[in-house]
């Protein structure tokens, strides 16, 4: 269990930074002592980060859907307008 810095975006995704502090099995492993890394990953409140950013994922889809929803409420103005000209 190696202890690593985490960052934790606004969105309440986070993403894995450089390790802190290797675990007992990392050290052998980094000796050449033991066959396998390890693969298990920790974080402690005070090495973890927290930044008023969305993840790159958050982001992509945000844009996104204000893209489909200006496409959307463009529709919506265009369609009333039709149907208020058919009412007169």
């Amino acid at each position: 269990m190696c202890w690593h810095q985490r960052i934790v975006f606004s969105c309440n995704h986070y993403k894995w930074g450089s390790e802190v502090s290797p675990c007992a099995f990392q050290k052998l492993y980094m000796r050449g002592e033991w066959s396998e890394h390890c693969e298990t990953m920790n974080s402690h409140p005070l090495h973890s980060l927290a930044v008023q950013l969305m993840c790159k994922r958050c982001e992509r889809k945000k844009v996104k859907l204000e893209g489909t929803m200006s496409r959307m409420k463009l529709l919506m103005k265009e369609l009333n307008e039709s149907l208020s000209k058919l009412k007169k």
